[in-house]
Formats: structure tokens, C-alpha cells, sequence
């Protein structure tokens, strides 16, 4: 886990509002604060009491219609739940590339697992810059005759990492194994019974900064 920044205190809270911040599974309260002059990826510091902190999150963009956003927590995690790929954003000087994966949430983590192929151009672009922006899409249909589309949506902000321990890529495997399959001991017996199978594939871990969902029509 990550050090704690210098003055703020944790709380049990892993879904953030306005005024929490997300750092490796705790949430931290503080008061956002414009430092474009200073040092800081973001645009933002922490700031709390005498201590600041330079924050290298992306800052969160509000909802111009604010009646739209999901607030609630437990829908949220439904249509996680509900869900079997995202697409995720990726860039690394200035190049856009978009790709969809097959995904388990770790609701306990607050991440998402993936796997993937050792190489490839989707390995290139996280190497660069972990930074990602992700869609899951619950889509009710098109409004015939209302020129509207139904649909819930989530938003994730975060970092995208490669998973390198045998341990976790094997607990990873079975976090997307669960979410996806109706049988996944059939998969673990047929396709994971060893390990040279898990040295083959890489596996993805998303680290969750923000979550925002939407719903509209």
C-alpha cells in the first residue's frame, strides 16, 4: 500500500464525493485547492491544517446535468457487477488508443483485473502512462420515436498496472474467473492447472482513484 500523505487521517470509506480523495484503498477527507503554478500533474493539492501535498490524481469533472449523476453507492456496484467488459483510454504523447477487456471487480481492492497478452500495443501504451480512463455502459435501449437512448453508465479514473507476483495474478485470475463465469472451476481444471500457464499471460490490474456513474435518456 502506498504511504499515507503527511496529515490526513483515513477513514473507512473506499467511494469518494466531491471532497475525498482515493489513495490504495483508504480515502482520505480534504480541501481541493487550484495549484497550476505549483509542482503536481493534476492541477490540485491536498491540503489540510499546515500540510500540502502535491496530488498526481485527474481532477473530477462534474456532471452539467447534476440530477443525472448515480450517487448511490450499491447502484453503482450493480452495474459493475452486471457488467463483463469496459473499454479503457489510454495515451502516451499525445496518441489516443481505446481498448475493450473482459473484467473482474475486486470490490475489497477497489480494482479491476484483466488479462492479456505479454505484448502488444495495449502493453506499449500502459508502460508509458499507467493513467486511464474507463466506460462500463448499461445499455436499456434506444427510445423509438424520442430520438433517446436509455442507459446507465460508470466512469472510472485510475492507474493501470502490470501484476508481476504468481500469487496475485493467480488471485486476479480468479476474481475475473468469478465475474464472469457460471462454472469457473471448470476453467481453473481445463486451462490454469499450472503455473507456466500464468508466466504465459500478463495480467492487469486497474487501481480505482474514482468512480462516477450517470444515467440518461
Amino acid at each position: 500500500m502506498s504511504a499515507q500523505p503527511d496529515g490526513l487521517q483515513p477513514e473507512p470509506m473506499i467511494w469518494r464525493d466531491n471532497r475525498n480523495l482515493h489513495f490504495s484503498g483508504i480515502v482520505y477527507h480534504a480541501l481541493f485547492a487550484d495549484c497550476s503554478t505549483q509542482a503536481g500533474s493534476c492541477g490540485y493539492q491536498i491540503l489540510k491544517g499546515k500540510n500540502s501535498k502535491a496530488c498526481n490524481m485527474m481532477p473530477r469533472y462534474h456532471l452539467q446535468k447534476k440530477e443525472r449523476e448515480i450517487h448511490d453507492r450499491n447502484e453503482l456496484l450493480r452495474i459493475i457487477k452486471a457488467g463483463k467488459y469496459l473499454t479503457i483510454a489510454l495515451c502516451r504523447n499525445n496518441e489516443p488508443y481505446i481498448v475493450t477487456l473482459s473484467y473482474g471487480y475486486d470490490e475489497r481492492k477497489n480494482a479491476f483485473y484483466f488479462h492479456s497478452r505479454l505484448r502488444g500495443l495495449k502493453s506499449e501504451f500502459i508502460r508509458e502512462n499507467p493513467s486511464v480512463c474507463a466506460t462500463i455502459i448499461e445499455d436499456r435501449g434506444y427510445i423509438m420515436n424520442d430520438c433517446a437512448h436509455e442507459f446507465r453508465s460508470v466512469i472510472i479514473r485510475g492507474k493501470i498496472y502490470f501484476v508481476e507476483a504468481m500469487e496475485e495474478k493467480k488471485y486476479g485470475m480468479d476474481i475475473l474467473l468469478e465475474h464472469l463465469e457460471d462454472n469457473p472451476d471448470k476453467i481453473r481444471q481445463e486451462s490454469l492447472s499450472n503455473d507456466l500457464v500464468y508466466r504465459n499471460l500478463a495480467m492487469l490490474r486497474l487501481d480505482v482513484n474514482d468512480i462516477q456513474g450517470k444515467w440518461g435518456r
